[in-house]
């Protein structure tokens, strides 16, 4: 699934842009490049991971591309949180600047892989040229109850908690 917004010069994209039928992951610098080849827009977003990351593609004084990451984004794996923030919302905002293109991978509401077991979700502001993502609590259980009606595998259900 791809959308381009070509008004707010927006791309959303399930996957990646390489190769969006094939269902790719962007965990690394060498994935958003291979994404970045592909987006001609000044933002993506795109999910399918259910982790967190952004990159950033600069044009560097020699006019070359350069792809970095927005480390402040994620939070890596073995970094965990700390048990008492998971009731508490947080948020953090990147300010885009004019010359670069941006991918966000918002995390997930639900089904995370960041061992943060709250929804993520972002927002952009047009007029600030900001992009917040936000992580607030909800209520796990409830989401719980639905997965055992529905006879989803047991996996699924109990993964909520920890959010890998």
């Amino acid at each position: 699934m791809r959308s381009t917004l070509r008004r707010h010069d927006i791309t959303l994209v399930h996957a990646t842009l390489n190769s969006p039928d094939s269902w790719g992951y962007i965990f690394d610098i060498s994935h958003a490049e291979d994404h970045f080849a592909y987006q001609f827009t000044k933002l993506c977003f795109c999910g399918h991971s259910h982790v967190p990351a952004a990159f950033i593609r600069k044009i560097t004084p020699d006019g070359k591309h350069a792809v970095a990451e927005i480390p402040k984004w994620a939070r890596k794996p073995g970094e965990g949180i700390v048990p008492d923030r998971i009731q508490e919302a947080d948020e953090l905002s990147v300010k885009l600047e004019p010359s670069c293109r941006y991918l966000f991978n918002i995390g997930s509401v639900g089904q995370p892989r960041n061992r943060d077991p709250r929804s993520s979700f972002a927002v952009l502001d047009t007029e600030k040229q900001l992009v917040t993502r936000y992580r607030i609590p909800y209520p796990i259980w409830i989401a719980q109850e639905k997965i055992r009606k529905a006879g989803l595998p047991e996996r699924l259900a109990a993964r909520l908690e920890l959010g890998n």
